[in-house]
């Protein structure tokens, strides 16, 4: 059941989506008719569109939906990589020396890494377990690299570390400057410690010129908490993480539910859904 109070939007100016999940249904891997409306709507009513995502630039590609929608900014890998229309707003890297800890502990297990850049990413190996997450929200499996130590060769912005629950990530206690967050059940996001989606959230905002008042986020799941929480205003959906719905101000229905649309409506009404 959503948790929609009454309140004053009147202030907002600018609307963050999260994509898996929030926009995205993980049942049909689209965006449906009602979200993609409900944007446009937001966007001819003056408010600006941003994306907040976990995904890599590359991946954006597979949600058609997206060349729909009029966006004015991305934030991508969890707020490590931010840009807009007029270029890149900002990038967060991982310090070397803590790639190379983590390099050196994917080749010596069996786990499968992906190493994310600028412009380019690759794994040491792709695994089941892998495998399921990106089935999870098609996304396509990364290159496998021969030589795994390019990542000591570029920033690397976000490493993704797939292993089963249970396994055993002490060594990530040795990244002393990063901070991790579970994605699903397999899946590890491993940024710097200043980074994630709010950080990401923030920098946007200072680019456009917005406040804490004139901002709304929506997410879904544990790597959208912070920004969730940090947010004046915030929408977990109803299928989200209970970490995140305890984090938001307002839980909207199940995204296969029009949850996004009915959420829109009650809380934004000058958009007149």
């Amino acid at each position: 059941m959503s948790r929609m109070p009454k309140l004053d939007t009147s202030a907002v100016k600018a609307l963050f989506f999260d994509i898996d999940g929030t926009l995205l249904s993980f049942k049909t891997h689209r965006i449906c008719e009602s979200t993609v409306a409900a944007l446009r709507r937001a966007h001819t009513c003056g408010m600006k569109i941003f994306i907040a995502t976990g995904r890599h630039k590359k991946n954006l590609v597979s949600v058609p939906e997206l060349n729909d929608i009029p966006i004015d900014g991305f934030i991508g890998l969890n707020g490590q990589y931010c840009w807009d229309g007029t270029g890149v707003v900002y990038t967060n890297p991982i310090p070397a020396h803590d790639v190379k800890i983590l390099l050196d502990y994917v080749l010596k297990s069996e786990y499968g890494c992906e190493f994310l850049g600028v412009t380019e990413y690759f794994a040491n190996r792709v695994t089941p377990t892998m495998k399921t997450e990106l089935d999870r929200v098609a996304i396509a499996y990364p290159t496998v690299t021969d030589n795994p130590g390019r990542a000591l060769e570029i920033d690397i912005l976000q490493a993704d570390l797939y292993a089963e629950a249970g396994a055993d990530f002490s060594f990530l206690e040795e990244m002393t400057s990063c901070k991790w967050s579970f994605w699903g059940s397999g899946s590890i996001d491993i940024m710097v410690s200043s980074g994630g989606k709010w950080n990401g959230v923030q920098k946007m905002m200072e680019r456009h010129g917005l406040s804490l008042s004139e901002v709304m986020v929506f997410g879904d799941e544990e790597n959208d908490v912070e920004m969730l929480r940090g947010a004046s205003l915030s929408v977990a959906m109803g299928n989200g993480c209970d970490n995140a719905k305890a984090a938001a101000k307002h839980v909207a229905g199940h995204i296969d539910e029009d949850g996004l649309f009915f959420a829109m409506r009650a809380l934004l009404p000058r958009l007149s859904l």
